[in-house]
């Protein structure tokens, strides 16, 4: 409808001198321009308007312009209610209607091994972890991982990935324990060599290391090594988080001390307990850890303090398993909190919500990040 024409058609609107065709056309072109920024209706939708509105366009001319008006402010209500309808439809649903219907469960014990020949092996979920010795590869309750016979026969490789959404732990040949964190591998050999012991790792991983002296009574090495850096260790607990879409490495020691080297550079920084080596760009700079926050995922807690929404998202998507995109942009903004890995997606939304800062809606697998 030209604008011309439409503001002729509403003078005489306002005027009480329209026909009942004319107030259709007016009305249902005024609903159509109110939601035009919208998902558009459905046929049906669109149907249930205009039975709506046939009472009203059966009407006298006779009856006044207010009248009509307010008829006309019905049909908006009803309208734009429609399309908000669609629109939220289409945006996801809320936390609450999240923890109300089919809830997203936290992460499980869930692993793969890969063999040196490249045969995969699901690992059990109802166990808590492998071992590796001189026997093979078997459950922690001694039972023979199936598919994993004869691996000891040689030094051959193995690698235990984790997938989003799983966890699971190791023993390696010499007793060091790992705990993998989601969406991490660990790559190591069924028997170490004579003079080091070396591992690699992607994602995150808690490391107890078992001190191993060799003939001449001297404690053999062991490292850990990433993308970015290579942690040297003779007798420790550290945790390593070293994700590949991270820009920064992180090795934190709680008991022991460790040195860490930035893969291109030569000079080592040497960390004690409670201290953090952080490597970025190259470079190795240390900083006071808190050991609470940084050891939470291995005891089954999520901690944040002080961290980035960025930072506190990736950890929930790794762990549930989700898609996160942020709608806005959400610049700045920090969170502090504690709560268990083993709750529902909607608890640990509920939590985040609570700031006031940050909506969510969820569709699919996917969380939409908005500012409140």
């Amino acid at each position: 409808m030209q604008k011309q024409a439409f503001q002729a058609l509403l003078d005489k609107y306002l005027s009480g001198n329209c026909s009942a065709e004319e107030r259709a056309t007016l009305e249902m072109w005024y609903l159509t321009y109110e939601a035009k920024d919208l998902p558009p209706l459905s046929p049906a939708q669109l149907e249930e308007i205009r039975q709506s509105a046939a009472p009203h366009i059966q009407r006298t001319a006779r009856r006044s312009w207010l009248r009509w008006a307010a008829a006309a402010a019905v049909l908006v209500a009803v309208a734009i209610g429609a399309y908000m309808y669609q629109a939220n439809h289409d945006r996801g649903i809320t936390v609450e209607q999240l923890a109300a219907g089919q809830d997203v469960a936290p992460g499980e014990r869930r692993a793969f091994l890969t063999l040196a020949n490249g045969r995969r092996i699901d690992l059990n979920e109802q166990q808590g972890g492998i071992a590796v010795d001189s026997l093979g590869v078997s459950y922690l309750d001694g039972t023979p991982v199936a598919g994993a016979a004869g691996t000891a026969e040689t030094s051959a490789l193995i690698t235990m990935s984790t997938p989003k959404g799983g966890g699971y732990r190791v023993t390696l040949p010499d007793g060091t324990r790992v705990w993998l964190n989601a969406a991490s591998s660990l790559r190591y050999p069924s028997r170490f060599a004579a003079d080091h012991r070396e591992v690699e790792l992607t994602g995150e991983a808690f490391f107890e290391v078992q001190k191993v002296l060799n003939t001449a009574n001297e404690r053999i090495p062991f490292l850990v090594k990433t993308a970015h850096q290579t942690v040297r260790v003779l007798g420790t607990q550290f945790n390593v988080t070293a994700y590949t879409e991270e820009t920064t490495e992180a090795t934190t020691v709680v008991e022991g001390v460790v040195e860490v080297t930035a893969t291109d550079a030569g000079k080592p920084a040497r960390i004690i307990p409670g201290e953090q080596a952080l490597v970025q760009d190259n470079n190795v700079s240390k900083h006071t850890a808190n050991l609470e926050q940084v050891t939470a995922w291995k005891n089954g807690n999520f901690f944040f303090d002080n961290e980035p929404l960025e930072t506190v998202m990736r950890k929930i998507s790794t762990w549930y398993d989700v898609t996160v995109v942020f709608e806005d942009a959400i610049a700045g903004e920090k969170f502090y909190g504690i709560i268990a890995r083993e709750k529902k997606l909607s608890q640990v939304l509920k939590m985040l919500e609570k700031t006031k800062t940050v909506q969510f809606m969820i569709k699919g697998n996917t969380i939409h990040i908005y500012k409140r």
